[in-house]
């Protein structure tokens, strides 16, 4: 158990992130709290985080689009080899529009995937 700095309550330890700099190793605030500190924060700076968040992308575009590979891979079971093939079976385009541009957030395919259980279907 451990007393929040900000919000006064003692929660559980899993309710603080880790924070090496700390004796305990643990957030002086909890979970809760680094949210609304976060968001608050967030919300007066918003024009600040978009322009680093953009220029960010802009200078890691191989790193990002190497996570994005992971995440199909560690999701979907997709490796890169197989996705560029079913992208190359749609022609290279969208499998509902078939718009040649990616839609997805940072100019990247998504995967159609049936939830239930989680095969892929198509590159959108």
């Amino acid at each position: 158990m451990k007393l929040c700095s900000k919000c006064g309550e003692t929660k559980g330890l899993a309710e603080f992130a880790r924070n090496a700099r700390a004796r305990d190793g643990l957030q002086w605030y909890c979970k809760g709290c680094q949210r609304t500190i976060r968001a608050r924060q967030y919300a007066i700076h918003r024009d600040k985080e978009l322009a680093r968040n953009a220029e960010y992308r802009a200078a890691n575009i191989a790193r990002i689009a190497a996570g994005q590979a992971v995440n199909r891979l560690r999701r979907y079971g997709l490796t890169k080899d197989k996705f560029s093939a079913i992208l190359a079976a749609q022609g290279g385009a969208c499998a509902v529009c078939a718009s040649p541009e990616p839609g997805g957030r940072h100019g990247s395919w998504h995967v159609d995937h049936d939830h239930d259980c989680c095969d892929w279907q198509a590159s959108l």
